[in-house]
């Protein structure tokens, strides 16, 4: 019989119980919580300032959960305001329309009403 010394050699390591892993890379996870008054987008693109400036090269950042679907989807609510507009705009002069002459058949609802469009898109624009 051999000693188990002679084919092991023990060493004491520290180190972290767990380790944090995102995408197979080791990563750290910062929670942010914006001021009263600023947006998620404002709050990303000042993280992307700030590590622009302050990450070493060979170093990243990434979101996750409901901040990731933020920063992917991009501004692509304002695309869907707008058909949700349009398409209002359209059931609505089509109805109101049809309320009224019952002989005109489909032609209703290639009708144009612009009393209540305009000021729909006017405000739109303007909340920008």
């Amino acid at each position: 019989m051999a000693p188990l010394s002679q084919f092991v050699t023990l060493k004491r390591v520290l180190g972290p119980e767990v380790s944090n892993r995102f995408n197979l890379f080791s990563c750290i996870t910062v929670n942010v919580n914006p001021a009263p008054g600023y947006s998620t987008g404002e709050v990303q693109q000042a993280i992307e300032e700030v590590a622009a400036q302050m990450l070493p090269t060979g170093y990243g950042y990434e979101y996750g959960g409901m901040a990731r679907e933020e920063a992917n989807t991009g501004g692509s609510q304002t695309l869907f305001i707008y058909a949700v507009c349009i398409f209002a705009y359209l059931l609505d002069s089509g109805l109101s329309v049809r309320k009224f002459s019952c002989a005109l058949g489909r032609y209703p609802v290639c009708s144009v009403r612009f009393d209540g469009f305009i000021p729909v898109c006017q405000t739109v624009w303007i909340g920008k």
